[in-house]
C-alpha cells in the first residue's frame, strides 16, 4: 500500500510539473518568436538602407543590442579561453566584437529587399530558444535562418545563427581554434583584426 501511494503520489506530482512547464515554455517560445520578429524586421530596415557608413553605424548598433557578443565571444574561443592571459581576453574580446560586425554585415548584406517571416520556435534543454525564420527574396526563393536565442535580463540576445543548417557559430570556433593551433591567440588577435580592416 505505501508502495503504490508513493507511485500515486509520484505520478501526480509528475503531472502537475508537466501542466506547469508547458505553458511557461509555450510563453517563452511566444516571447522568443516576438523578439526574432521586431529585430528580424528591424534587420531588413537597416539593409535596406543605402550603402554608406550610416547604415553600417545603424547595424553596429543593432548588433549590439541583438546579440549577446561577450558570449559568443566566450563561446567562438572555446577551451582556449582558460589559458589566456588578462591582456589577451581584453584584445581579444574587442577584435571579435569588430570582426562580428564586419563579417556579419557582409553576410547579411545579401538579405536587402528580402521578407522576413518568423516560424516555429523550439525551447532547447538549456533554456535556449531555437526560432526558425524564412528570409524570401524578390523571385520568391526562401532561405532558412534559425536564431538561437537566450532569455538575457529579461529579454532575450542571439547567441548563434544558422543558415540552411549552417552554424556560424561553430564555423567561427573551427576557424578560430585551426589559427590558434598554428598561430596562437596573438596570431587569432591579429587576423581578427585584419579582417575588421579589409573588409
Amino acid at each position: 500500500m505505501t508502495n503504490r501511494m508513493f507511485r500515486l503520489t509520484s505520478a501526480l506530482a509528475l503531472g502537475l510539473i508537466m501542466l506547469v512547464s508547458a505553458p511557461v515554455q509555450a510563453d517563452v517560445a511566444e516571447e522568443a518568436q516576438t523578439f526574432v520578429a521586431t529585430n528580424g524586421d528591424r534587420m531588413i530596415a537597416i539593409l535596406d538602407e543605402p550603402a554608406g557608413s550610416e547604415r553600417s553605424n545603424h547595424f553596429y548598433n543593432w548588433l549590439r543590442d541583438v546579440f549577446a557578443l561577450d558570449k559568443l565571444a566566450e563561446l567562438a574561443l572555446g577551451p582556449y579561453r582558460q589559458s589566456a592571459a588578462d591582456a589577451q581576453l581584453a584584445d581579444y574580446n574587442k577584435a571579435f566584437a569588430d570582426y562580428i560586425v564586419t563579417t556579419y554585415l557582409t553576410r547579411f548584406d545579401a538579405f536587402t529587399g528580402y521578407a522576413f517571416q518568423v516560424g516555429q520556435a523550439k525551447p532547447m534543454n538549456n533554456g535556449d530558444v531555437a526560432v526558425r525564420t524564412t528570409i524570401t527574396d524578390q523571385s520568391g526563393k526562401p532561405i532558412v535562418v534559425d536564431f538561437r536565442v537566450r532569455p538575457t535580463d529579461g529579454t532575450f540576445k542571439v547567441i548563434d545563427v544558422v543558415v540552411e543548417g549552417l552554424s556560424m557559430l561553430k564555423t567561427q570556433r573551427d576557424e578560430f581554434s585551426s589559427v590558434i593551433q598554428r598561430n596562437g591567440l596573438d596570431g587569432l588577435i591579429a587576423s581578427l583584426q585584419e579582417s575588421s580592416l579589409s573588409q
